[in-house]
């Protein structure tokens, strides 16, 4: 077959340590339909591992001098995906994307970079990251064996902070672990806020770079306890637990008694997952559609990150129901109004899968329209709206699958 050639590779990156990155693919690897599945994911799994530093920091992901580096990942991972031919097993149970969104994800993703729409490009790749796991945790235990092996593999040492551990943590799903990493981070930082000068002390207290890593970690908890565990109790417990910290930045103490009222009326209230189709269209009528979201920009709506994580939960055990595309229209507006807050952005990939799944279904024209939206938004800048050949392509066969539904 026609063989692909490996970007260029740099061999070492700031936030990671040369066990990762001297275990990085030789820049002459060629890629061929020969090459095993399991093989071109390692690739896979090498590349996102060294982009996490730069995921996990907005200013490292835009910052110009990173740019051949970042660009490099995201082509490897974005030519090992053309290349991969696990259909099959990305076809079975449980929200696996399509292998054909997967690789028209990652290569809009590459589009999006190169053409300097990084901010888009940032969230395509952490929602591409999410997708990768999401599959390979479903995995059965023998497939699963040489993933675990890869990931158990890299641990606190290969990175240069808490924080980008705790994200590596979040994405191969060691949700615990995780939730520590993430209570180190913010030692961390009110460690390193301490011995800050002057003026930057008094930066510490509001709202910025230099506390970034607090409000994400913080993001992340909630994530973790509320949307994926399904635990308020616990979210509680780990809210009262931080609030302790009597050397917090002064703005996080209001956000953590928002917080706190939060999870103190959704401990109060169990929300009861829906067990069949009639029972989610009422779910989503009374805990989505029925729901304000909050006026307050960057105000964490706690009970629509919940109420999305059950949906998810449905969509994993119900993947057979023919409401499916509805799911995903559902998810995707939750994902949009939490994603202003949280780390992943898998609007885009939710909706597309509500389309191709099922063109037929009423919500599939609702999908292709808000995709079109998010799409347009996502590639304009100051110079107005560069849409890549590429990506216009793949709208036009969506148009086409939803447009034969729909005379």
């Amino acid at each position: 077959g026609p063989s692909i050639i490996f970007a260029n590779q740099e061999k070492e990156l700031p936030g990671i340590t040369k066990e990762i990155s001297r275990d990085e693919p030789d820049m002459k690897i060629s890629l061929t339909k020969k090459i095993p599945d399991h093989m071109i994911m390692q690739d896979v799994f090498k590349n996102f591992t060294a982009l996490i530093p730069y995921m996990s920091n907005p200013i490292d992901f835009t910052d110009p001098k990173n740019d051949q580096k970042i660009y490099s990942h995201i082509l490897n991972v974005s030519m090992a995906f053309q290349n991969a031919t696990h259909a099959k097993m990305l076809n079975s149970q449980g929200f696996k994307p399509s292998l054909q969104t997967m690789q028209e994800h990652l290569k809009g993703t590459a589009d999006a970079f190169s053409s300097n729409h990084k901010n888009f490009a940032l969230s395509r790749l952490r929602a591409a990251s999410t997708m990768c796991i999401s599959c390979h945790s479903q995995l059965p235990k023998e497939k699963g064996l040489s993933f675990n092996l890869m990931v158990n593999q890299v641990n606190r040492k290969n990175f240069n902070s808490d924080f980008t551990f705790a994200e590596y943590l979040f994405i191969v799903r060691n949700y615990d672990k995780a939730i520590k990493s993430y209570e180190n981070a913010i030692n961390e930082a009110i460690k390193n806020g301490q011995s800050l000068s002057k003026m930057e002390k008094e930066l510490f207290q509001v709202q910025g770079p230099l506390t970034r890593v607090i409000t994400e970690s913080l993001n992340q908890i909630l994530q973790i306890s509320l949307k994926i565990q399904q635990d308020p109790k616990k979210a509680l417990m780990l809210i009262n637990k931080i609030k302790k910290n009597g050397k917090l930045p002064k703005f996080i103490y209001p956000q953590l008694e928002n917080i706190k009222g939060q999870l103190d009326v959704l401990e109060k209230v169990t929300l009861k997952a829906p067990s069949n189709d009639s029972e989610l269209e009422e779910f989503i009528k009374k805990q989505v559609e029925g729901h304000q979201t909050n006026a307050i920009p960057g105000e964490i709506d706690l009970k629509l990150l919940q109420v999305s994580g059950i949906l998810s939960r449905y969509l994993n055990s119900h993947f057979e129901t023919t409401d499916v595309p509805l799911i995903y229209y559902w998810l995707s507006f939750a994902e949009r109004q939490i994603s202003k807050t949280f780390y992943f952005g898998l609007s885009d990939i939710y909706l597309k899968e509500c389309i191709r799944t099922n063109p037929k279904h009423a919500y599939a024209k609702k999908c292709f329209d808000e995709y079109e939206e998010q799409l347009t938004f996502g590639y304009t800048g100051s110079s107005g709206t560069f849409i890549p050949d590429d990506e216009k392509k793949e709208l036009a066969e969506l148009k086409a699958l939803v447009k034969t539904k729909y005379p």
